[in-house]
């Protein structure tokens, strides 16, 4: 698998990685609307809250994948299979005692849960739901999670992406199916874990071969020295992913755990669609570290920031406009709760917004391994969302919760963007700060100015094909803008792009 060059790596991830993530978002936008209707939004709530508050156990590897990959880096760059067997055989031994701590986490919860939930389901429906969600979790962590970073530290993540696309549209098809035939959403949940525990088994028995991997070495804990502190960035990112639909179940309802659900369907959605252009940076930075290039690091950098401040600014644009008339369709004839919420719409793209304008600079800290360093900026993330999340969501309930994200992820895009320009590669901050501002412009300018078309117009988005034809519209108005901005502000960075898509050729 070495003898694929790096830039053609990230290609392939991230060709790959593009069609994985629009089967994510087709399908998380198909699954969650049949619940709703079979189920109702009490239903659709819980098995959220269940997903996240089972998410939580990512705390078991905090740390272990970020730190691992820094030595992948270095075995690989250097083709020492010992090394890099021994890696993967102490991954694979600390994710089978991870998994045994998670079963018993899982079975707490299960014992614990109902007694917190505020709903109408009963003991028994909820904890055949808890059991049957989290045994996936078990299945991942004992044969997939080691292969798994070895294939992703090596960027040939892709040869496992286009099993996970096709699983996932399995998983839809016949899901679909098992609601149509009136079975229950715990016979629904039961064959997605099993449709989806074929590929960590695939990576089981596929990937030691591919690699030549030898089980007999001794075990090498090198990546543990970093473990601890790779884990304070883990924290934070699991503080991120899990504090509002935690603070929400706890707080509020399971129908206002809906409503956020529903609104992070698009979040999610944008998430994968840059995912697209971020899941093989780090394996590139990575390898640029391992080999000292540092000056080809600042300059790939510049270039990367551009990239994001680009894709945000046309996609989070479509956010701004679209997310509330898409929710409104997307709702419509569920009348249990109320789902059109202007504020709330608004918030949930800033805070996505301030999430995804750090994402150079966590990719270029990770990639070299700098968790130690950038350990206090994580706690101060945690003890942000947290506190301010519990105070504005006892205020304002489900708009309260995305307040103390958005706080929380401004202060760590900042102190990210520092560490990186003043201890990395030493450049200045106002990159990152002529971003923000260009980006945002970009946002504001994009959406006001589709309003007045539509008002023009007299377009109202409230069938799907006339939201299909806002899209587009929207689309076409973001492009032009942010083409024209960045021949203004970013025209070396334009140029840059041009010839690197003019040059791409896949062999």
């Amino acid at each position: 698998m070495r003898e694929v060059s790096q830039k053609k790596r990230v290609l392939y991830n991230s060709i790959a990685n593009g069609v994985y993530q629009i089967v994510l978002l087709v399908s998380g936008l198909i699954l969650p609307r049949f619940i709703l209707f079979a189920f109702g939004s009490a239903y659709n709530g819980l098995v959220a809250s269940m997903t996240q508050f089972l998410g939580i156990t990512e705390v078991l590897t905090m740390g272990l994948a970020g730190a691992a990959r820094v030595e992948l880096y270095d075995s690989l760059a250097h083709n020492d299979i010992n090394r890099t067997s021994g890696i993967i055989r102490a991954i694979n031994q600390y994710m089978y005692k991870a998994a045994g701590v998670f079963f018993i986490y899982m079975i707490g919860l299960s014992i614990i849960y109902p007694t917190f939930m505020k709903s109408e389901f009963s003991i028994p429906e909820i904890i055949s739901l808890l059991l049957i969600i989290g045994t996936g979790n078990i299945i991942a962590y004992i044969c997939g999670y080691a292969y798994n970073v070895l294939l992703d530290a090596d960027n040939t993540v892709y040869l496992f992406t286009a099993l996970r696309i096709f699983l996932t549209i399995a998983n839809v098809l016949i899901s679909i199916l098992l609601i149509r035939c009136g079975r229950s959403l715990q016979i629904v949940k039961l064959a997605s874990a099993v449709i989806f525990a074929i590929g960590p088994l695939f990576l089981f028995f596929i990937v030691p071969k591919a690699y030549k991997l030898d089980r007999q070495v001794p075990l090498d804990k090198s990546w543990r020295k970093n473990q601890k502190y790779a884990a304070t960035n883990s924290i934070a990112l699991i503080i991120h992913e899990n504090t509002d639909v935690v603070l929400l179940t706890i707080l509020t309802s399971t129908k206002l755990v809906s409503v956020y659900s529903v609104y992070n369907l698009v979040i999610k959605g944008l998430k994968g669609v840059l995912g697209v252009f971020t899941s093989s940076m780090e394996p590139f930075f990575g390898n640029l570290w391992a080999n000292n290039k540092i000056s080809e690091m600042d300059s790939a950098l510049t270039h990367y920031e551009y990239f994001i401040g680009f894709f945000a600014s046309i996609s989070l644009s479509g956010a701004l406009g679209l997310i509330l008339p898409f929710v409104a369709l997307y709702t419509r004839g569920i009348t249990d709760t109320e789902y059109i919420i202007p504020i709330f719409a608004f918030l949930m793209v800033i805070a996505e917004f301030a999430r995804c304008i750090r994402i150079p600079y966590t990719t270029v800290v990770q990639a070299a391994g700098k968790y130690k360093e950038i350990q206090t900026g994580a706690f101060m993330e945690a003890g942000l969302n947290i506190t301010t999340s519990i105070f504005f969501t006892i205020k304002f309930g489900v708009v309260g919760v995305v307040i103390g994200t958005i706080i929380a992820n401004l202060y760590r895009t900042i102190n990210y963007s520092w560490y990186v320009s003043r201890c990395l590669l030493k450049r200045s901050l106002k990159s990152t700060f002529l971003l923000i501002g260009w980006s945002l412009f970009n946002i504001i300018i994009n959406s006001w100015l589709f309003s007045l078309i539509c008002s023009a117009i007299g377009l109202e988005l409230n069938t799907w094909i006339r939201w299909i034809v806002g899209a587009g519209i929207l689309v076409i108005i973001a492009l032009a803008e942010v083409f024209m901005t960045s021949s203004l502000f970013y025209k070396d960075d334009l140029k840059w792009l041009y010839q690197y898509v003019k040059r791409i050729k896949i062999r």
